[in-house]
């Protein structure tokens, strides 16, 4: 085998989309081919972070038809004794992941976006303010880097109390992104998950410190929607 095949045989056996028989063999060879166990140990350490993610649901009733009709299709396998052309691990490797994939979203609901991180130099900007007034904040979510940078413009921080700025996507409860300083330019954790198409910030105003409850008590003074960079 190939280094490519190498690598592709060993993911698939870890994504388990290997025959019976084949696996079988994958596991007998392993044994005594040290590149085999290497490349397997590997891909499971690449895949542990994304079961370790994901809670154990019951599976919708709609996915075991879904499987089986993915399954009537002809098989993607590697023959352990017959190797394959050079140049097809990869191809078969990624129909395997994508498959794997799916049949995780469909049967957890949950996103692979939220677990895996996006793509490099996705960014979002958003003017806050209030009733179309002059700029409150000017904010960038950075979700390459997962942060989050607000420079203040002309907020005001009532007395006794602080100003919290939160991401509000439209299926979800408001997520906080921390207390903002209206004075000084600050940078704060995005957190995890991705920037929906109509997801919103807003700030509302709270006790010293932010929210005691993790959600909004205030009332929300400045909100912006946020816009791809």
């Amino acid at each position: 085998m190939t280094d490519d095949e190498c690598t592709a045989l060993a993911g698939e056996y870890v994504l388990g989309t290997l025959s019976a028989a084949d696996r079988r063999r994958v596991e007998r060879l392993r044994v005594d081919d040290a590149r085999l166990a290497r490349e397997i140990e590997a891909w499971e350490t690449r895949l542990a972070p994304l079961s370790q993610t994901l809670e154990e649901v019951p599976a919708p009733d709609g996915l075991l038809p879904l499987i089986e009709a993915e399954l009537d299709r002809e098989a993607v396998t590697v023959s352990i004794e017959d190797a394959p052309a050079r140049g097809h691990g990869r191809a078969r490797l990624a129909y395997a992941a994508a498959f794997v994939a799916l049949m995780i979203g469909l049967g957890s609901g949950y996103y692979i976006r939220d677990v895996l991180p996006p793509p490099q130099g996705q960014s979002y900007i958003a003017v806050v303010n209030r009733d179309a007034g002059l700029p409150a904040l000017i904010v960038k979510v950075d979700l390459a880097g997962r942060q989050v940078s607000v420079r203040p413009v002309s907020a005001e921080k009532p007395a006794d109390n602080d100003l919290e700025l939160w991401y509000v996507g439209p299926d979800s409860a408001p997520r906080s992104l921390g207390v903002i300083d209206v004075a000084t330019p600050v940078t704060t954790d995005f957190g995890r998950g991705g920037v929906a198409a109509d997801g919103v910030l807003a700030v509302s105003v709270e006790p010293r410190g932010g929210s005691p409850t993790g959600a909004p008590t205030g009332p929300v003074v400045y909100s912006g929607q946020l816009i791809p960079d």
